[in-house]
């Protein structure tokens, strides 16, 4: 279990650094597109130990989708965020 917390915890960061950069509005679709590739080959890797081997896609989800972050906007639209409040 502890190889799972520690693949889960470099997983986390790979996806959380993505989400920071790419996070935008209207980026959602990507996002969750980034997630779920990530959550397969996080699958596809397990499955080649043989304990692992008979984990199906929902029994997969079921126990570990709620380790990586949740496809969210962590930016404002642009014209919010560079909106310049000083007088020129």
């Amino acid at each position: 279990m502890i190889r799972w917390r520690r693949r889960a915890k470099s997983l986390q960061s790979v996806v959380g650094g993505y989400f920071q950069y790419h996070a935008i509005p209207g980026n959602k679709r990507r996002l969750g597109a980034f997630r779920k590739t990530v959550l397969r080959l996080w699958l596809r890797q397990s499955r080649r130990r043989s304990q692992h081997s008979r984990w199906t896609w929902d029994r997969f989800l079921e126990r570990l989708e709620g380790l990586l972050p949740d496809v969210s906007a962590l930016h404002p639209y642009p014209n919010i965020r560079f909106d310049a409040k000083r007088p020129r």
